[in-house]
């Protein structure tokens, strides 16, 4: 005999049937939830709507959801939109700091006692503040979702404050040994040109991986693109980083003769990418990676710790310099803020006292 769709529960003379919800308890079993009917067909709606329901991220067992699952549908149902890059920022801060503290709590029982030591242990095990207030951010927003879908009545991590935490380290400079050093290198090495777009436009990894011959004319380069890599390898063409990440840069001379040098070779071609492993296919985030090390490690040497966000700030650097005030500098960098050009501007501004008052002191 076939096996009946429903069992029957005697003593209620009522079909039923136990159904995973996806969730687990802070045992790590899988919950169930039961559902009864006088009939097989009311009971078929039952299921119909439990699957239609869990589907769209509902859920369906208010009292015993975990931190841990309600985190991963908080991603799921409410960060889905982001870009790729922020929604991955979103489940490092839950994989690597929320779920290992709190996550085989049930959400009902989270206090804001909890949350709040969550961000000061952060602070004693010297996180950066930065990443504090990424915490605290979404601990607020999972717990207001939790609130709206009536998981909780009110939210425990609306007052967190963040206290301590190490604060924002500047990019040193780069010195002058070590700009003659990459400067000779973009001559020599096969990802020169690559690295010539990273300090003479400030252009980001993946905003450099993109670039086409078309972005380049009349002496701008344009940005409007940029590859991200969702699965930490193969790239995906996306848009730029921010809305500020849409920008027209001016080409320096001398990256201009570099550009000149690579046409009169026949190495741009007009929609293709610039830099390819045969014309055709994007560079890798491994590739990327591999040629940048390689690149610095015969420019400055093995143990050099120049990255490609120093390059970026040494260009910002050069906008300082050169007397580019800082709204233009703000627009060139693609920030989107101008508060983050500010730090560094202030931060040049202050090395810059210093030096001074250096000189003054060695006078006599």
């Amino acid at each position: 005999m076939p096996k009946a769709k429903y069992k029957i529960d005697k003593n209620l003379n009522l079909y039923y049937v136990n159904l995973d919800t996806g969730l687990r308890d802070n045992k790590d079993k899988i919950i169930y939830k039961k559902f009864r009917a006088k009939t097989t067909a009311e009971l078929d709606r039952k299921v119909e709507e439990f699957y239609k329901e869990k589907s769209h991220g509902v859920i369906v067992d208010r009292k015993n959801v975990l931190v841990k699952d309600y985190c991963d549908i908080w991603l799921t149902s409410y960060k889905s939109a982001c870009r790729v890059n922020t929604r991955n920022y979103y489940k490092s801060l839950v994989d690597v700091h929320i779920k290992p503290a709190i996550g085989n709590y049930k959400v009902f029982e989270v206090t804001a006692e909890q949350l709040q030591k969550l961000l000061n242990d952060m602070a004693k095990k010297d996180k950066s503040t930065k990443t504090i207030k990424g915490v605290r951010q979404v601990l607020r927003s999972v717990f207001e979702t939790a609130v709206d879908n009536r998981l909780i009545a009110f939210n425990p991590g609306a007052k967190l404050r963040v206290i301590g935490g190490k604060p924002p380290k500047m990019p040193r400079a780069l010195t002058e040994d070590e700009k003659k050093a990459i400067k000779n290198t973009m001559n020599t090495h096969s990802f020169g040109v690559f690295i010539a777009f990273s300090y003479y436009c400030g252009l980001r990894r993946g905003e450099c991986a993109a670039l086409t011959a078309e972005d380049i004319k009349n002496g701008f380069v344009r940005i409007n693109k940029q590859h991200i890599f969702p699965n930490n390898n193969q790239p995906v063409l996306g848009p730029p980083k921010t809305e500020a990440g849409n920008r027209t840069i001016p080409i320096p001379k001398e990256l201009q003769r570099i550009i000149d040098e690579r046409l009169n070779l026949g190495l741009m071609h007009p929609n293709a990418y610039l830099f390819t492993y045969d014309g055709l296919r994007p560079l890798s985030h491994h590739v990327l990676t591999r040629a940048y090390k390689t690149f610095m490690t015969e420019a400055l040497g093995e143990n050099n710790d120049v990255n490609e966000h120093l390059l970026r700030h040494n260009y910002c650097s050069m906008l300082y310099y050169a007397n580019v005030d800082l709204l233009t500098a703000s627009r060139l960098m693609g920030h989107d803020d101008v508060e983050t050009t500010l730090k560094i501007y202030t931060h040049l501004s202050d090395q810059q006292k210093v030096e001074s008052y250096e000189k003054v002191a060695a006078i006599g």
